[in-house]
């Protein structure tokens, strides 16, 4: 494979090996470029990791000209920008700034807006290092993120094996409950909780996840559960069966579901992956739910049984809601994801 040089030379002369970016696959067979992520040589022991987020928050313009967050903050894009990098083994560095905001937009609501992304940013360890800015009519906000991770320690969501007991992080239904507010269904705890688990980061995750033996990771986002595990069983030319009754939800969501209130990106998730599901009898609404696109959602991680119970243990005190959801099996044709 051709290595290309790029501009990242210039910034990294200092390291031997720089600006040998690899894209696709390594003559060693791992993926590089995961959705948004690329991965870029810097020396043999160790690999920038490149990333780049864009969220829309939805905010409420009043007869005061002010503004009031309802759904996405900038703590949640920065949650889920620097996602990526935690799914990957990897540790987050260096950030940019993407921003759009309307000319009318307060200066201080600007202000908060970037203080957000910085806390959070800072709170995983990295540093916000400069931006760009754009007007547009409404107010945008993402993250372009750089970490670094050791070459020998690369996570992929292609690297499940047969025998591999999978582990999840948070709770599902953060699409469903965001739909819900915008129609004032949800109460207040649960709106909090969701906030939460959307502004938590995946650092302790990650930091337990890398003493053990784990094959493949994913973070779950826009796609659902089920759309990155679809992923993640193809990729590995695996079969996943997930133990429905061991997920959890968050309060209000399995009730919401039953009642319809479901957000537009469940159907999308559900026309993408159900052809690869076999759903055995699992209740409609669970099924919406392991479809619901989530923000900062939780890492799913497919280890070692050899590792398994040592996983577990640690991770129930690490993470928001510690969950043993599956295990990963031979594919002999058919669904690629079997629920129970």
């Amino acid at each position: 494979m051709k290595k290309k040089n790029g501009f990242l030379t210039l910034v990294f002369a200092c390291f031997p090996g720089a600006g040998q970016m690899y894209q696709g696959y390594m003559k060693r067979g791992i993926s590089l470029t995961l959705a948004c992520c690329t991965l870029f040589s810097l020396t043999m022991y160790l690999y920038l990791t490149y990333l780049l987020i864009f969220l829309i928050p939805l905010w409420l313009f009043s007869f005061f000209d002010s503004y009031n967050l309802r759904a996405q903050t900038p703590e949640q894009a920065a949650a889920n920008a620097i996602s990526d990098v935690y799914a990957m083994g990897g540790e987050p560095k260096l950030a940019l700034n993407i921003m759009a905001v309307p000319k009318n937009m307060p200066k201080e609501a600007v202000h908060e807006l970037l203080r957000g992304g910085y806390d959070k940013v800072y709170e995983a360890g990295a540093l916000i290092t400069g931006g760009h800015s754009i007007l547009d009519d409404e107010p945008k906000y993402g993250l372009a993120v750089t970490g670094f991770v050791h070459p020998d320690k690369i996570l992929t969501n292609s690297g499940a094996r047969p025998g591999d007991v999978l582990f999840f992080t948070k709770p599902l239904g953060l699409g469903v409950i965001t739909s819900a507010a915008k129609a004032d269904l949800t109460e207040p705890e649960t709106m909090a909780l969701a906030h939460e688990m959307m502004t938590t980061l995946n650092k302790s995750a990650r930091d337990v996840m890398v003493k053990y033996r784990v094959h493949a990771c994913t973070d779950v986002t826009g796609f659902g559960l089920l759309g990155h595990l679809y992923e993640m069983a193809r990729g590995s030319e695996a079969c996943i069966r997930l133990d429905t009754s061991a997920i959890c939800f968050l309060p209000q969501a399995l009730e919401l579901a039953r009642m319809g209130i479901l957000p537009e990106g469940m159907y999308r998730n559900r026309d993408f992956a159900q052809e690869a599901v076999e759903p055995g009898k699992v209740e409609l609404a669970v099924q919406d739910l392991l479809y619901d696109p989530q923000t900062a959602g939780g890492l799913v991680m497919a280890c070692s049984p050899e590792d398994a119970n040592a996983l577990w243990q640690e991770l129930q005190g690490a993470v928001p809601c510690a969950q043993q959801i599956g295990v990963v099996e031979e594919y002999s044709g058919g669904a690629w994801i079997i629920l129970e």
